[in-house]
């Protein structure tokens, strides 16, 4: 009986521990999103995740699909961090979009595993459409193949979008799936106004 007792404390203990765990996760996500001026809404048939360690790219908050083998983690890096807003300051237009996506490059090229990888694509998004669909001033969405470390778990492939709104913050959102048909699937069927392409945008 002592020992059954001893069981039961230990898993409440546990069960505990990883409520608090994302709770503490949570908090920490909700305020780069204040200080990034950005909303998050859990886009349907996911779940929060726990945080994986790594040495190639922080995130403060993923989730997971419920029935599919599909994983999307989010990055918010608000100009609030003094080294990044002195990277954008008194710069016009066309300076800010290099800084930007010279971030995001090097973003991705830390997800893929370090180098650069001649599969690795870019598209970057149409002005208007960012602008009216993510409150963004920038971004664009990378293709990445992930290299064998601490980032990419068991995952092979990657669709990192980036946003950047001036004055705000970048964002990195990247799509994580084990197939090329799998990746196509999972951004296709999702941009939609209410899909999971459009959990994370900027404040209006």
């Amino acid at each position: 009986m002592k020992t059954l007792h001893l069981l039961i404390a230990l898993l409440f203990a546990a069960t505990i521990a990883n409520a608090q765990a994302i709770d503490s996760t949570e908090i920490q996500f909700q305020k780069v999103l204040d200080d990034g001026k950005m909303t998050f809404t859990m886009p349907p048939g996911y779940v929060t995740t726990p945080i994986v360690k790594n040495r190639q790219m922080h995130y403060e908050f993923a989730v997971k699909s419920v029935d599919k083998s599909y994983e999307i983690r989010y990055s918010v890096s608000p100009m609030t961090i003094k080294g990044l807003a002195g990277m954008y300051e008194n710069k016009d237009k066309a300076k800010e979009e290099l800084t930007a996506r010279t971030l995001s490059m090097t973003v991705a090229l830390n997800v893929g595993g370090g180098l650069w990888d001649p599969t690795m694509g870019f598209g970057p998004f149409p002005p208007e459409a960012v602008k009216r669909e993510f409150g963004a001033d920038w971004g664009g969405t990378w293709f990445i193949n992930i290299k064998n470390n601490s980032f990419g778990t068991e995952y092979k492939y990657c669709g990192m979008t980036t946003l950047h709104k001036t004055g705000a913050a970048d964002a990195y959102i990247m799509y994580l799936c084990n197939s090329k048909e799998d990746l196509i699937t999972l951004m296709k069927d999702n941009m939609k106004v209410d899909g999971l392409f459009y959990a994370l945008k900027f404040r209006d």
